[in-house]
């Protein structure tokens, strides 16, 4: 899951990544100082799951970035930093009700309502799991490694809460570098689940 996060301020940047990334440790970021050059990502990468920005930015403000998404027919959940009320915006009026994976956070921000509008706006792509750890069970990430497929979704249990995030997707060519990147964050254990694992478990010999 990769997210755009618009801030004018370095240190802001700095705070925000700080935050997801003690929630959500998977979630990979672009950063854009300015309107103009958050679109130009957008443009360019239409695959982001979430849009962070502040309403007040140089070179178009946050409801021309809102507006552009709309306007390239893009379901990108949309996170909107401000003092301002959005029905002063035409650009933002409807940004609520457009979609429920969309927010409106007021400044200044604190880390519970950023991590909820996250939660919110990352919904089922995230898919967190608030199953017991009976159904579950832990595969050792070398073994996954050393698979020439996966034949299903595999998980990372967050510290923090205990709950399951799923960084792979059955069948996904990718997945030797997704788990090359949790190897060299010296994770030991990854995990599916317990009814899917007699699919895996061929693979694992």
């Amino acid at each position: 899951m990769k997210i755009l996060v618009c801030l004018k301020d370095e240190y802001e940047r700095k705070q925000s990544m700080s935050m997801i990334k003690s929630e959500f440790p998977e979630v990979e970021f672009d950063f854009a100082t300015n309107g103009q050059e958050a679109i130009d990502f957008i443009a360019r990468d239409q695959s982001y799951g979430t849009v962070v920005t502040e309403y007040e930015l140089d070179h178009k403000n946050g409801g021309e970035i809102y507006r552009f998404t709309q306007m390239q027919m893009l379901e990108m959940p949309f996170i909107l930093i401000s003092t301002i009320d959005l029905s002063s915006d035409p650009n933002i009026k409807d940004l609520l009700r457009n979609s429920s994976a969309n927010s409106h956070i007021p400044k200044p921000v604190s880390q519970k309502q950023l991590k909820e509008a996250l939660r919110k706006a990352f919904g089922s792509d995230l898919e967190l799991a608030e199953h017991k750890e009976e159904g579950w069970i832990g595969v050792e990430i070398e073994k996954l490694a050393r698979c020439k497929l996966i034949p299903c979704d595999v998980y990372i249990k967050l510290k923090s809460s205990g709950k399951m995030i799923k960084i792979i997707n059955a069948n996904a060519d990718e997945y030797k570098d997704i788990l090359q990147k949790y190897i060299k964050k010296k994770i030991q254990t990854l995990y599916v689940e317990k009814d899917m694992f007699p699919r895996l478990e061929e693979y694992l010999r």
